[in-house]
């Protein structure tokens, strides 16, 4: 599993005691990011084999690193039939929504890049699934996102 510590910036002081970021147990785990949010909790992504072993998700998680029960909320932002890593990324909006961008393989060596905004602390939907790239003749693999 993956743990996260937040760390004071100034003091290299610890808040709050170590979280476990992922609950996926027994399961195969891949790619994963984190965001700061503006409420001072933390989102995580990441992907991982699906309880039934039918192919991968990518699972979202906010914590609370101060609480003494960390866990605010979890959920699946996407499940997919493919056995390949979707190697998830994450960025935080002006607006406080995140903006999630994924792998998945498309025709020969290309990936097809998709982008979902949600709201992170309930898993609604701000802006719905969209293909991000236009598959070319050259590779396109791993996927990064950016707030400007």
């Amino acid at each position: 599993g993956r743990f996260g510590q937040v760390v004071d910036s100034n003091t290299g002081v610890a808040i709050g005691g170590l979280t476990h970021v992922d609950s996926s147990a027994g399961s195969e785990e891949g790619g994963s990011d984190l965001v700061s949010l503006q409420n001072g909790h933390v989102f995580t992504v990441w992907d991982a084999t699906k309880a039934d072993g039918s192919g991968k998700e990518i699972r979202c998680k906010v914590v609370d690193p101060t609480a003494s029960s960390p866990v605010i909320i979890e959920y699946v932002l996407e499940t997919h039939s493919l056995n390949e890593r979707a190697l998830p990324r994450a960025t935080l909006l002006q607006d406080g929504s995140v903006a999630v961008v994924w792998q998945l393989p498309a025709t020969g060596p290309d990936y097809a890049v998709f982008a979902q905004v949600i709201t992170p602390n309930t898993g609604s939907i701000v802006r719905a699934k969209f293909q991000v790239n236009d598959l070319q003749v050259t590779t396109q693999q791993s996927c990064d996102i950016i707030t400007l």
